[in-house]
């Protein structure tokens, strides 16, 4: 696909300010792609977990440093001229997998013994259903799985369309990937301490509102 030159200059100016962006350039000049960035989310956050058993603060360190990847393909992406469908779908569907394995591990990590425990069972139950709406009317999953495959062994094959893709992700749901993420990460400081176990249920409701809200934008377009 034909790009524009003043539109490939413009969106890497933007995409190789600060740290991140040097970052960004770097991963560009090694022939990364945006997919394989994203589906990294996966290994590390497994290998956070992991590292959680021994150390704590280790395995959230380890869970922020993947999180990362959440901007780190979205920035590749528009610097490199490669945003497409199927590399946004493939984005979301990894992050909802991360977080569902993440939910059941810190849920296993749970006593059980007061309301803050079982409200956090409720309200990342309610996240899970709600991601699954949400990816649900996106269109017909199987055709999704097929886009997000595509999307990590053959990028060569995808239609970017210049960055059109971002528009599948509306405010509501950038703001609930923030409130999922410190809703893990606060609780995986210490899953049985009832202060991070308040913390982390006021994420997960803040997350659960944000998610209807974007569903109903999602319904109303």
């Amino acid at each position: 696909m034909e790009v524009s030159s003043d539109n490939t200059s413009e969106s890497q100016d933007q995409e190789t300010k600060g740290l991140m962006g040097a970052f960004v350039h770097y991963l560009d000049e090694k022939g990364i792609e945006p997919g394989q960035v994203t589906i990294s989310k996966i290994p590390v956050s497994l290998a956070s977990l992991g590292l959680h058993q021994f150390n704590a603060i280790l395995g959230v360190v380890t869970f922020v440093a993947g999180s990362a990847a959440d901007i780190l393909d979205g920035k590749l992406a528009r610097y490199s001229n490669k945003t497409s469908r199927e590399g946004a779908l493939l984005d979301a569907m990894t992050d909802k997998l991360v977080n569902a394995f993440m939910y059941a591990y810190l849920l296993s990590q749970l006593n059980y013994q007061n309301e803050s425990e079982y409200a956090l069972l409720a309200l990342m139950s309610l996240n899970v259903g709600l991601d699954l709406i949400s990816q649900s009317i996106r269109g017909n999953l199987v055709q999704q799985f097929r886009g997000c495959f595509k999307a990590v062994l053959d990028p060569d094959s995808l239609e970017y369309d210049q960055g059109k893709s971002k528009e599948m992700a509306n405010n509501a749901g950038k703001y609930k990937a923030w409130a999922q993420f410190m809703g893990v990460s606060t609780l995986m400081i210490n899953p049985q301490m009832m202060v991070f176990q308040i913390l982390s249920a006021i994420s997960f409701s803040v997350s659960s509102v944000l998610a209807g809200k974007s569903i109903l934008g999602r319904l109303n377009k």
